[in-house]
């Protein structure tokens, strides 16, 4: 049986940032395409009322327009806007590399044990050297 070890794919935006796109974004992008397919579908194809709602059309047409009609495009624009942007994170954006080479001083303090044979020698007193 074979293991199928797929690391996504990395893709270069205009030569200054690269997102790896992982398998599991790759999922989730294709669950979001389908679901919004679904609701476009049914909002748009259900079935409507042959009755009219107003006599007269004219009167609609005076009517002003609240601010709820007006940007009621809004929150549907910042809801797609706000699930791009959770993609672009999960996609883990990054900005060219650079190597470095870092120097610091510091001490290093050690505490050591010899628990070998020799220290078993019996020529210290009481016992031994450990």
């Amino acid at each position: 049986m074979s293991h199928l070890d797929f690391a996504g794919f990395t893709v270069d935006l205009f030569g200054w940032t690269k997102l790896t796109v992982p398998p599991l974004v790759i999922l989730l992008l294709g669950g979001v395409v389908i679901a919004l397919l679904l609701w476009y579908y049914f909002r748009h194809h259900r079935t409507t009322s042959a009755s009219i709602g107003f006599s007269d059309i004219r009167i609609v047409a005076r009517a002003a327009r609240s601010n709820r009609q007006r940007f009621r495009i809004l929150v549907p624009l910042l809801r797609v806007a706000a699930l791009a942007l959770v993609f672009v994170a999960l996609a883990r954006p990054r900005a060219g590399t650079e190597v470095r080479e870092v120097t610091s001083e510091g001490i290093d303090i050690m505490m050591v044990l010899d628990v070998s044979s020799s220290m078993q020698a019996e020529d210290f007193k009481p016992h031994n050297r450990l």
